[in-house]
């Protein structure tokens, strides 16, 4: 595939005659279109294919689940998967409290749970996308966050 470009030349009665297209009465902006023989695919066309062959990667790979990771903690420590899996509930409930308490929770090695302060929002007019669109006000929330640990980063 060959990239095509195009170029806008304005000709007027000043122009040499060894000018392509020349016309000493014309005036309008004439087109000549020529290809570039050295490049091999559009730009847009090669983020797209590395975009869906990322998307068919993740797709492939089964996502583990809670019982799936408590059977993997049970191979792992010798404890029965039921106790596994109370240990899962259990961390799940100190973590929601020390978030909601002190609005941080790490697991070593894993990642960190944060909150924030999302602040409000006026009323008003603004413009979208070149139209203007009414806003509703919107009153101050507190959005939690999950934050990878640079343990893990540097483990991929």
């Amino acid at each position: 595939m060959r990239l095509v470009t195009v170029i806008r030349i304005f000709c007027c009665h000043f122009c040499s005659s060894t000018t392509l297209w020349h016309s000493a009465s014309r005036t309008q902006p004439l087109l000549i279109v020529y290809s570039d023989s050295f490049c091999t695919m559009a730009p847009m066309k090669a983020m797209k294919a590395a975009a869906m062959k990322a998307m068919k990667a993740m797709k492939a790979g089964a996502v583990m689940t809670k019982g799936g990771l408590a059977e993997a903690l049970a191979s792992e420590t010798g404890l029965k998967k039921s106790e596994c899996s109370k240990i899962l509930d259990s961390i799940a409930l100190v973590g929601a409290k020390e978030v909601k308490s002190t609005g941080k929770f790490v697991l070593p090695g894993l990642c960190m749970i944060k909150t924030r302060q999302k602040a409000a929002t006026k009323a008003g007019k603004r413009n979208m996308f070149g139209k203007e669109v009414v806003v509703k006000a919107k009153p101050a929330s507190t959005v939690v966050k999950a934050f990878c640990v640079s343990a893990l980063k540097k483990s991929i």
